[in-house]
């Protein structure tokens, strides 16, 4: 008896599951643990997104209570964002691969009824089936998967060369330094360049790019969201195999892995946990992209969209993980992405980097989700369980259990740890008596760039108290003075103006002149009241960052100094903040 049931198990299972059972084993995602060490190095990431080289000061303070409270607003949006990955999985399983089945002429008579319908049908039901992530075996796709795997492979060198020649490794937001290190940086980067372009070694070149990534983890205390494609790169050498044409199951499920991470990162710290002021002042500074939601949704407030957009790019990052929907998302990024260059300009020419990863992916298609496996071994463990239960009705419930495995443990448990928990441990979270500011008119009514909403809440106070530019983070103001002979103060202040002590804070200044770039250490001065620094006279105009940790949070800003410091800044009507120049 014993010795039957596979056969009989192999009977009573879904057509699917036969046919899954029948299919050569594809490859699944396993956790394992460098796939453990890849992701410990990811979570602590995402301070900088793809804003990094657009304006961003918030012309208005952020309300950070929002981000911090799995309630109201959060908490409906939170299941919203859950129930849409849950939906997702089901409907790929449910009914993708049978409106496939459907759709796909398999024998000859199969083909030639196919031939009959008309031209239009026939398009119709081909668009449908390579939506669903169909085989198709058009010369378009396979001319697309050439161009696309060329792109990839060498695309980072030309990123490389371009970071050795403007002074920065790898992508723009790790700036080398001027000195004998930046130099070695940059030769490194050319030499890397090189060895992609020769196409040897491949497997090596992936080991040295996963080092490369760890170094900016650790050198720059975060991985941004702009090294995630570096990651991807590592991974599409590392498996990639001597001879072998095309894209191998290793060097996709690599690329899937830390894409989507990486797109899920991005809006689960970046705009909700660590910085999400720096995508509302996104907002801020350019307030049409907050004027067409806004009239769809009355009411939106800033801090909403900032939240919904981090649940989009939460949902796209589990998509491209799981391998469902492939050609939907990766086309739906790629369209994103490319949007910022046209809206941005140049300064996003970088993003050409994830849009060739997200390019291979499309024109690759799907090997298999990465969650066929555990659907799959979810149904057979229902069979034996209730063996007398309709087949449909046990894969439905294997699908279903699985789909709500991914809503409940993968988007909504981590939504909750990162509004509810983290804050707690990371010592971020806002202060009992904390105040919102109060709330805002529609974007389309805000008053031009450079001139603050009239309010009378000491909470809206941007004045400067040093003869300095007054920028936000948050609901942490910084001050800054550049004097003309050089010396620069900082001095911090809470959401109502009262002064941080300089030892409770610690960075760097980044001056970028013309040819030049210093990072400087800043000291804390009880005197002043300031963290300060004796750096070059502004004799030319020249671009001040500051990276900050107050309070434990991180506070990153630029601000462009004409020469001559601050001063020439200065003569503006009180109260008004400076917030046009300043980019972080």
């Amino acid at each position: 008896m014993r010795s039957a049931e596979p056969t009989t198990s192999r009977a009573r299972l879904s057509p699917l599951a036969r046919a899954a059972a029948a299919m050569p084993r594809q490859p699944r995602l396993r956790f394992r643990p460098w796939m453990l060490i890849v992701i410990a190095l990811l979570a602590p990431a995402l301070a900088f997104a793809h804003e990094r080289w657009v304006a961003n000061t918030p012309r208005f303070p952020v309300n950070r209570a929002y981000f911090q409270s799995m309630t109201g607003e959060v908490l409906v949006f939170s299941l919203l964002g859950s129930f849409a990955v849950f939906g997702v999985v089901m409907l790929w399983y449910l009914s993708a691969p049978g409106i496939v089945d459907a759709l796909t002429p398999i024998t000859p008579s199969a083909r030639t009824r196919e031939a009959a319908r008309p031209w239009i049908v026939r398009s119709a039901r081909s668009v449908v089936r390579f939506l669903l992530d169909g085989p198709n075996e058009s010369a378009f796709m396979r001319r697309g998967l050439v161009v696309a795997e060329l792109v990839f492979g060498r695309i980072p060198a030309l990123v490389l060369l371009l970071g050795a020649y403007q002074g920065w490794l790898v992508m723009p937001s790790y700036p080398v330094p001027v000195n004998d290190l930046g130099n070695a940086l940059r030769a490194v980067s050319v030499m890397l360049a090189v060895w992609i372009l020769s196409g040897l070694y491949w497997p090596v070149l992936g080991g040295v790019l996963l080092l490369v990534f760890a170094y900016l983890c650790f050198a720059y205390g975060i991985a941004g969201v702009d090294a995630i494609p570096v990651l991807a790169s590592a991974f599409y050498y590392l498996f990639a195999k001597k001879g072998a044409r095309g894209v191998n199951a290793r060097q996709l499920l690599g690329m899937r892995t830390s894409l989507g991470f990486g797109f899920f990162l991005l809006g689960l710290v970046n705009k909700i946990f660590l910085a999400p002021e720096l995508f509302i002042g996104v907002g801020d500074q350019h307030p049409e992209l907050l004027i067409g939601p806004q009239s769809m949704f009355p009411g939106l407030t800033r801090e909403a969209w900032s939240f919904t957009t981090a649940l989009g790019e939460m949902v796209f990052g589990l998509l491209l993980l799981f391998g469902v929907f492939s050609r939907i998302s990766t086309l739906i990024l790629t369209l994103v992405f490319a949007n910022f260059i046209l809206v941005f300009g140049t300064d996003e020419i970088v993003h050409v980097y994830p849009i060739a990863g997200f390019l291979l992916l499309f024109f690759r298609g799907n090997l298999g989700s990465s969650l066929d496996g555990i659907v799959f071994r979810q149904n057979l463990r229902f069979w034996r369980w209730l063996r007398h239960t309709s087949s449909r009705v046990i894969y439905g419930g294997a699908v279903t259990s699985v789909a709500a495995f991914a809503a409940s443990a993968l988007m909504f448990l981590p939504l909750v740890l990162i509004v509810e928990v983290v804050p707690v441990l990371a010592d971020t979270e806002v202060p009992a008596g904390y105040r919102p500011p109060p709330p805002l008119p529609p974007a389309s009514a805000w008053p031009p760039i450079g001139a603050a909403l009239p309010s009378d809440k000491p909470h809206a106070d941007h004045a400067p108290r040093h003869n300095g530019v007054v920028m936000m983070s948050g609901d942490v103001h910084v001050e800054m003075v550049v004097s003309p002979s050089g010396g620069v103060f900082l001095y911090a202040s809470d959401a109502v103006r009262n002064p941080i002590p300089p030892s409770e804070a610690q960075g760097t200044i980044r001056i970028d002149r013309a040819g030049t770039r210093a990072v400087l250490p800043l000291r804390p001065d009880a005197l002043s009241g300031a963290l300060t620094v004796a750096g070059p006279p502004p004799k030319t105009p020249a671009d001040y960052t500051y990276s900050l940790q107050i309070r434990r949070a991180p506070v990153t800003m630029t601000l462009t100094v004409p020469a001559g410091g601050t001063d020439a800044l200065v003569p503006r009507r009180p109260g008004i903040p400076t917030s046009t120049g300043a980019r972080r």
